[in-house]
């Protein structure tokens, strides 16, 4: 017996140029391969495979039902130091897929820093900020990630990770 099958599929609308990462006026060279941790003195920029490493892993694509993106973040590598290398790094991908009918769209805002222009000059930065959140209560409560849950808006994301907010 022949059955119809019927082929879903969703379409990429849109692939949009993730925000570049720019550099403080203080940083003169890349941290050595072996020495990664020189990345948090002012003067270092991550290591030059770290840098390659995340600019080939970034995207974000506008589908016809949904956004996706992905943010890679730097971890340390496995070793032998309690399971974790002191002297290499490695990107992890995270990936993040928001569906138009989700919650978090309630609200679209800028959230760009003031004086960012200025900031990035002086201490690097990765370009303007949108936030996707869902307040009510006159913006003073922001919805919560289980049912019933409300957090005050003022409270930050890495405070309370139960926040529906994506940036």
């Amino acid at each position: 017996m022949f059955h119809n099958f019927i082929i879903h599929t969703v379409r990429i609308t849109h692939m949009l140029q993730p925000g570049t990462r720019t550099l403080s006026c203080c940083t003169c060279c890349h941290a050595p391969d072996r020495c990664p941790h020189l990345s948090y003195c002012p003067c270092f920029d991550y290591p030059g495979y770290i840098v390659h490493e995340i600019n080939s892993s970034e995207y974000i694509y506008v589908r016809e039902n949904s956004l996706e993106w992905n943010n890679p973040k730097m971890q340390n590598a496995k070793g032998n130091c309690c399971g974790m290398s002191c002297c290499e790094y490695v990107v992890k991908d995270d990936i993040t897929v928001l569906y138009f009918d989700d919650l978090h769209f309630d609200d679209v805002r800028d959230n760009t820093r003031t004086c960012n222009e200025c900031k990035t000059f002086w201490c690097g930065g990765r370009g303007e900020q949108v936030i996707i959140d869902s307040r009510f209560c006159c913006g003073l409560l922001k919805r919560g990630r289980g049912n019933f849950m409300c957090i005050p808006s003022f409270l930050p994301d890495w405070l309370c990770p139960c926040i529906v907010q994506v940036s």
